[in-house]
């Protein structure tokens, strides 16, 4: 059980590593680099990581202009049923 946990915090250490790798921070007044996120993470992981997870929503990604959280990391595709035919729209 022990084992699962370790693996459990981790993982779950990695990918905020990496997502906060991907992230502006500059403006944060809170935890204002990546490495400081892991730390956290590995330090405190059932408090640091609600608390990334809340943060992150704001703040923008690199290059991105101040988009808004994690919608501007998903492009959706677009979807050809979403254009309406031609003389229908």
């Amino acid at each position: 059980m022990t084992g699962l946990i370790g693996l459990l915090v981790l993982g779950s250490t990695a990918l905020v590593a990496l997502d906060a790798s991907k992230r502006d921070w500059s403006g944060d007044g809170f935890a204002d680099a990546a490495w400081k996120w892991v730390v956290g993470m590995l330090l405190l992981w059932f408090v640091a990581l609600p608390l990334y997870l809340l943060h992150r929503r704001r703040v923008p990604l690199l290059g991105s202009g101040g988009g808004n959280g994690p919608v501007a990391s998903f492009d959706a595709p677009e979807r050809p049923w979403s254009v309406p035919p031609p003389g229908m729209g």
